[in-house]
C-alpha cells in the first residue's frame, strides 16, 4: 500500500489543522482536570544528567488513521564533557586539554552548555584526542565554553523493535513520518517484517531501505499515524538539564519542547521569540488532541497599556494560554510564513525535582 500524503500542512475551515493535540494536553490545571496526565519519573544518582522515562500515548482510528506528534525529549547519555582551551567563536574545530573520544562522527553531536550560546549544537564530523570538528561554525561568543557530546537519537532508539506495537507491513501498516523542515518533504517509515524484510526493521515505505538509523534531531518531533486502536509505549533516556536551541524554517516544522516534565508556554519563553500577531501572518503553534481536534496558538501582546507583553493565545478565541501545559514528549507543529526567514528558538533549562 502506498504511503498516505503528508498532511501536517493542511487545515480545516477557520485555520484549524486536521489532526491532534497530545492526549494529556488540556487548558488550566492538567493534573486536576486530566487523570491521564503523567510526569517523567526521574531517578537520582547520575553523575551528569539524571535518567528518566516517559509514557507516550498514541491516538488511533481504524477507519481513517489518527495522528500523534511525539518527540524523543530524553537523550542519549553524555559521552564526553569538558571545557575548551581556545575560544571556539566562529570556529568549526574545538580544542580541549585531552580525553576526547577518538573516532567521533556524524552519529554524535556537540552541544555548548555554558555562556550566551548555551543550547547551541552541531553534528560532529571527526575527532582526535584533543579536538572535535563540527559541521557548523560556532556562533559569536566570548571566551571558553563547556560542552557535552552525545549520540543523536534515531528512529530505532526511540521506537525500539516496534515498542509501540504499531501495525506492520504484513497487513495495513501504521506510519511514522519524519519531516525535513528545509525541503518540506515528509518521509514515511513503516515497520517491516519477514518475508518483506529480514530481520524485521524500520524501513522507508517507498524504497524499503533501512530507516532505523534515521536521526530525530534535538528539539524535533515525529508523526505517528495509527490505523488501529490507541496504544502507548515507554521511552527511557537521560534527562537534559540545560537549555536547548531549535532551528525553525519557513513552512511547517515539527518541534518538541525539550523537557522531561510537562511545561507551560510561559516557562518555555516561546512567545517572546516568535513572530507575533502584529505581523499580518504570525507564527502558529499547533497542538492536536487524541480526538484529532487541533488548537492553533499565536503570540499576542496581552497588555492593555504600557510595554508589550507577549503571551500565547488561542488564535480563534484569543483567550490567554500562557499557562497551558505541553506534556512531556509531546510534539507540536510550528508554522512560519514563507515571507519570514528562519530563526532559532532557545528553550531555557528546566529545573527537575529529584
Amino acid at each position: 500500500m502506498a504511503p498516505q500524503s503528508w498532511r501536517v500542512g493542511s487545515t480545516e475551515p477557520g485555520g484549524r489543522p486536521p489532526a491532534q493535540m497530545n492526549d494529556g494536553h488540556v487548558r488550566g490545571n492538567p493534573v486536576a482536570q486530566n487523570p491521564a496526565y503523567r510526569r517523567a519519573a526521574v531517578a537520582q544518582g547520575a553523575v551528569t544528567d539524571p535518567v528518566g522515562y516517559i509514557t507516550h500515548d498514541i491516538a488511533g482510528d481504524v477507519a481513517t488513521g489518527a495522528d500523534t506528534y511525539l518527540g524523543p525529549v530524553l537523550t542519549k547519555p553524555v559521552d564526553f564533557a569538558s571545557e575548551t582551551t581556545v575560544s571556539p567563536s566562529g570556529l568549526t574545530t574545538l580544542t580541549f586539554a585531552g580525553g576526547v573520544p577518538t573516532g567521533l562522527d556524524g552519529s554524535s553531536y556537540l552541544e555548548i552548555t555554558s555562556g550566551t550560546q548555551e543550547g547551541w549544537w552541531s553534528q560532529i564530523v571527526s575527532s582526535t584526542a584533543t579536538t572535535i570538528v563540527i559541521s557548523d561554525e560556532v556562533p559569536s561568543l566570548t571566551g571558553n565554553v563547556t560542552v557535552k557530546v552525545r549520540k543523536l537519537v534515531t528512529v530505532g532508539d526511540f521506537l525500539g523493535d516496534n515498542l509501540p506495537g504499531l501495525g506492520d507491513d504484513s497487513g495495513q501498516p501504521d506510519e511514522v513520518v519524519l519531516l525535513d523542515p528545509v525541503t518540506q518533504v515528509g518521509k514515511t517509515i513503516v515497520y517491516s517484517v519477514p518475508p518483506n524484510t529480514s530481520p524485521a526493521d524500520w524501513v522507508d515505505f517507498v524504497s524499503y531501505e533501512s530507516a532505523s538509523g534515521d536521526y530525530i534531531f534535538p528539539g524535533t518531533a515525529i508523526v505517528i499515524r495509527n490505523y488501529g486502536a490507541p496504544k502507548s509505549f515507554v521511552s527511557t533516556g537521560s534527562v537534559k538539564t540545560g537549555a536547548t536551541q531549535v532551528d525553525v524554517f519557513p513552512g511547517d516544522n515539527l518541534i518538541a519542547f525539550p523537557y522531561a516534565v510537562g511545561n507551560t508556554f510561559n516557562a518555555s519563553n516561546i512567545a517572546l521569540q516568535i513572530v507575533d500577531d502584529t505581523n499580518p501572518v504570525p507564527d502558529e503553534v499547533i497542538a492536536l488532541s487524541a480526538e484529532q481536534v487541533g488548537t492553533t496558538y499565536v503570540a499576542s501582546n496581552t497588555a492593555p497599556s504600557g510595554p508589550p507583553v507577549n503571551e500565547m493565545v488561542d488564535f480563534v478565541t484569543y483567550n490567554p494560554e500562557g499557562l497551558t501545559v505541553i506534556l512531556e514528549g509531546s510534539g507540536l507543529v510550528f508554522r512560519r510564513s514563507a515571507e519570514v526567514d528562519g530563526s532559532t528558538l532557545t528553550f531555557p533549562a528546566q529545573v527537575i525535582a529529584e
